[in-house]
């Protein structure tokens, strides 16, 4: 019966560690299956993190470019409006110098006009006279001829003088139309180059706007890219932490491991040994008390016992009596030998 009980505790026990072994190799393929889950996690947070700094380098690159077009922008710019002033400046100087030449031919033709009315004015006083003397007196004297003559040559000279006075008076008209015309196609050129100056501001400008846009959104993308940088390195952080503590629990499970082996050796050990020495049987266990008490000089202690191991054999007859008696037929394939032996190894009733 005690090696029964011992063989059934132990092979409850070994029933037992290897129910918790396989439970131990579940917890320990379902930790292996989550470090690798977790490092494909970590490989597609690094190519992500890749990823995201190539996209931080190239938006960086491009913004430097905007930055340089703006810049070129902003130098054509402060250009353009350089030469709109030196136009307006140039149209400014250049409308002020012909209406300095106009006003000086308006004057010098006023001072023609009036030099012609004087002129004009000599001639009729002149003719009037001469018409005077003629009317007065009919025959001409050589003083009068002479005087006519003298008069005649005034007249021609004044006709001259007035000729030359129309002539310049053409002239000038002709220089003033000249100028005239000269101011107006200046005034054009100057309207067509700041119109031209004024829309190539106008598209510095809409191409300022632009590249603002521009930087805009890129600085927006890089704002986005770095809270997304952050997000990885958050997860990255996590996915580490989740890999320590799984290396914590693999040292766990791998020293419990470790532990249920050495547990397993020392029952194996126990085992071999109780395979090598069974126990004694009650039997032989109460002869050995028997001949110890005996041994020690208590030989009424050894005839009770002695009277117990005869009171046991009558009981375990008297039990073997009965169980025979109860026994059914032999075509059960029970062995009586069998039954005899476990009587014999049953304790007595006290």
């Amino acid at each position: 019966m005690v090696s029964e009980s011992r063989s059934g505790m132990s092979f409850q026990t070994l029933a037992i560690f290897i129910l918790v072994v396989v439970v131990l190799l579940f917890i320990l393929l379902v930790v292996v299956f989550n470090l690798i889950e977790l490092r494909q996690d970590n490989t597609r947070l690094i190519t992500a993190r890749d990823e995201v700094t190539t996209i931080l380098t190239d938006s960086s690159e491009e913004l430097e470019t905007l930055r340089q077009q703006s810049k070129t922008l902003t130098e054509a710019q402060t250009t353009l409006k350089a030469q709109l002033e030196e136009a307006a400046l140039h149209q400014a100087k250049t409308s002020t110098d012909a209406e300095t030449a106009a006003a000086k031919l308006t004057e010098e033709n006023q001072e023609l006009a009036k030099q012609l009315d004087v002129i004009t004015k000599a001639k009729q006083v002149v003719e009037t006279e001469l018409q005077t003397i003629q009317a007065t007196t009919g025959k001409q004297t050589a003083e009068q001829t002479k005087l006519l003559k003298t008069q005649q040559d005034k007249i021609a000279t004044l006709t001259t003088s007035l000729t030359e006075a129309q002539q310049q008076m053409q002239t000038l008209q002709k220089e003033l139309a000249a100028e005239k015309a000269q101011l107006e196609q200046t005034a054009k050129l100057a309207k067509e180059a700041e119109k031209k100056v004024v829309e190539e501001l106008k598209l510095a400008q809409t191409s300022l706007e632009q590249t603002q846009q521009m930087q805009d959104q890129l600085t927006d993308a890089r704002d986005k890219s770095m809270v997304l940088a952050e997000e990885l390195k958050a997860k990255v952080a996590t996915v580490s932490t989740e890999l320590q503590k799984s290396a914590e629990q693999l040292s766990e499970v791998s020293a419990a491991n470790k532990n249920l082996k050495t547990e397993l050796e020392q029952l194996k050990t126990e085992l071999a040994e109780a395979k090598k020495n069974p126990p004694a049987t009650p039997k032989e266990e109460l002869q050995k008390i028997i001949a110890a008490e005996i041994k020690a000089g208590n030989t009424g202690t050894a005839k009770e016992f002695q009277s117990m191991q005869s009171t046991l054999q009558a009981l375990q007859e008297q039990l073997k009596a009965i169980q025979s008696s109860l026994q059914p037929a032999p075509e059960t394939g029970a062995d009586p030998k069998q039954e005899t032996v476990e009587a014999k190894e049953e304790p007595a009733p006290q």
